[in-house]
């Protein structure tokens, strides 16, 4: 599936409250997380994922209340996607902007790095765009 498409993000949700552990370690109330990934094959793209105890979604568009929004380009987001960078350090190098509760992005830390390995299985199904490396 193509990815950033309507159906890639469905999975993508489904890959993440697939995993249990993931689940048990989401915060009350939940976390919503807003995406914008600028600079795409097909514009900007937005999307957003809720990390609720109860339901983990992820669904196209924006959110009506995000917690928290991750702004990057399309370059970083595959890099972070198939696994080669972390978002932390995507946001460390200034590639990766964050808005939102700067409590609940410290809180949520730890949580968000274990979004990682439940996406194992989606990157293998993933068609990725080819995209063209700066410099």
């Amino acid at each position: 599936m193509r990815y950033l498409s309507d159906e890639w993000v469905t999975a993508l949700g489904a890959a993440l409250a697939a995993d249990p552990d993931l689940a048990a370690t989401c915060p009350n109330p939940p976390l919503v997380i807003e995406q914008t990934i600028r600079d795409g094959t097909e514009g900007t793209v937005v999307y957003h994922l809720v990390l609720d105890r109860r339901a983990i979604r992820a669904e196209p568009g924006a959110a009506e209340s995000p917690t928290m929004r991750f702004t990057l380009d399309l370059v970083t987001a595959v890099a972070i996607t198939r696994g080669e960078l972390s978002a932390r350090a995507a946001f460390m190098e200034g590639r990766l902007r964050l808005d939102g509760d700067t409590q609940a992005i410290l809180v949520a830390a730890p949580l968000l790095d274990k979004l990682h390995d439940p996406l194992v299985s989606l990157r293998e199904r993933t068609e990725f765009p080819t995209l063209r490396r700066p410099g």
